[in-house]
């Protein structure tokens, strides 16, 4: 469904306006940030910078084109979301410079289901059979 003009309404709402999919054509559909907001959590910020990564990657895979007069140029739309992925992050406070983990019950469950998180080196039951 497409933006329908109430951030504080709506979850979906509130992750379009902040990467600015106020359009009449979705950039981001409602189920792409359902999925999102089950991988990354309730936090609109963060929902919005993985919507805006994404994105950035999309715009980053297809080539600019120029046809006479007109071109379209995808490198600076790639470049303009991955800069707002990178100030929705700092904004969600998730910029991964200094992050101390287990504060919240919410931030437990996302780094558990991060596959791309290291392993710890020191784990619950780590020593039990020794």
């Amino acid at each position: 469904m497409p933006y329908g003009g109430d951030p504080s309404a709506s979850f979906a709402d509130a992750v379009r306006y902040l990467i600015g999919d106020t359009g009449s054509t979705e950039l981001v559909s409602d189920a792409e940030i359902a999925y999102l907001q089950t991988t990354v959590g309730s936090n609109a910020l963060a929902v919005a910078a993985e919507a805006a990564r994404n994105l950035a990657h999309k715009y980053a895979a297809l080539v600019d084109q120029t046809v006479g007069r007109i071109s379209v140029s995808y490198s600076q739309k790639a470049k303009q979301y991955q800069e707002l992925f990178s100030s929705l992050r700092r904004r969600a406070g998730q910029s991964g410079k200094i992050y101390a983990g287990g504060i919240s019950l919410d931030n437990k469950t996302i780094d558990d289901e991060d596959t791309d998180r290291p392993t710890p080196g020191f784990t619950v039951g780590a020593m039990d059979n020794v």
